[in-house]
């Protein structure tokens, strides 16, 4: 039998060897799984690429002659159909027989200008795609994975885009428009079928974003329509949304939509205080 002296020199030997174990485990890092390497990497890759993106914050507003701009590219290349829809439209503006529902009561749609005259638009830079976004409610996605671009679209508010890098430059490229979307957001121009806009993007300054946008609308037009739009950025701007829906809006009549001008007023009204 193993006498008291020699379990006791047997358990201080266990106490050892475990104390030595522990200091080794400590001095001795952990070998990183092949899981977490691979989510390291992958994180400083991505943080890598953006670092190299240009700086697009803020919001940008379009200058004032935009849809000026837009009119002048459209005119010299407009089919007769297009021109006799705008003379149309243009007429029963003038008459006040236009029926306002039909053009601030609908959803946004792109048809080569992002907005940006009335309110502002910002950009959101994330992983594989930038986000366009205008405060009055388009939102538009621009892939930058490598994806194509789908042989048959599905028409859509803001179409299908995909875009990539060039420098720092954004190339874009969108199909998928609505027919009835107005071409560079003009009024009475319906892109129509198979339209397809081009866009480079970057910036003219630190403060200037511009945007070379190319329409090609074979329905409208007999030609591409080429216009340049300038946007001045606006620093530590909130981003908000609005809508010119005029559903409530009592100048307009709600049977037929025209503008008018009403002074009956409203029933829940409280009298006039007494002398």
């Amino acid at each position: 039998m193993i006498n008291s002296a020699a379990r006791s020199a047997y358990a201080v030997g266990v106490l050892l060897c475990l104390a030595f174990a522990a200091q080794a485990d400590a001095a001795t890092p952990p070998t990183p799984t092949a899981a977490a390497a691979t989510t390291k990497s992958a994180t400083s890759a991505n943080a890598a690429s953006k670092s190299v993106l240009p700086d697009w914050s803020g919001g940008w507003r379009s200058m004032r002659q935009a849809l000026l701009d837009s009119n002048a590219a459209l005119q010299p290349v407009l089919r007769s159909t297009a021109q006799a829809g705008v003379r149309q439209h243009g007429e029963l503006s003038r008459a006040n027989q236009l029926d306002i529902r039909s053009v601030y009561c609908q959803p946004p749609t792109f048809g080569g200008y992002s907005g940006g005259f009335h309110g502002s638009i910002e950009f959101l830079f994330t992983r594989d795609r930038v986000t366009v976004i205008w405060e009055g409610g388009l939102v538009r996605r621009l892939y930058t994975d490598g994806r194509a671009l789908p042989e048959k679209p599905e028409p859509t508010d803001a179409g299908t885009s995909v875009a990539h890098w060039e420098g720092q430059t954004l190339v874009v490229k969108t199909v998928g428009l609505r027919p009835e979307a107005n071409a560079l957001d003009i009024a009475g121009i319906p892109v129509g079928q198979n339209a397809v806009v081009t866009e480079r993007m970057f910036l003219k300054d630190a403060d200037t974003l511009q945007v070379d946008a190319t329409l090609e609308a074979p329905d409208a037009l007999t030609a591409p329509a080429k216009v340049t739009y300038l946007y001045l950025r606006r620093r530590n701007y909130t981003m908000t949304d609005f809508t010119a829906c005029p559903a409530f809006d009592r100048s307009v009549d709600p049977e037929t939509g025209y503008q008018r001008f009403d002074m009956t007023p409203p029933t829940d009204l409280p009298p006039p205080p007494k002398d």
